[in-house]
């Protein structure tokens, strides 16, 4: 069955890396903003300690427009 958590175009190039590196079909990728990397290790963390997950690689790459973020943040009044 589908993962849910790959319902936007983001969770293609993890569903790839899982299948070339014969980690099966728990590939995923999520998106929460600046927590992306260390939730995606919190996650991982989870799956271990529950046990249903022998093998876990999580990380976080970072690839915005530094000029949408920025024009975004001081749209919403949000850029410390």
């Amino acid at each position: 069955a589908p993962d849910p958590r790959n319902r936007f175009h983001l969770g293609l190039p993890s569903k790839l890396a899982a299948q070339a590196l014969g980690l099966g079909l728990g590939g995923y990728s999520i998106d929460a903003a600046c927590a992306s990397s260390l939730y995606a290790m919190k996650l991982a963390c989870d799956q271990l300690h529950d046990r249903t997950a022998d093998l876990v690689v999580a990380g976080g790459i970072n690839r915005s427009d530094d000029l949408f973020l920025h024009a975004g943040f001081t749209a919403l009044g949000a850029l410390s």
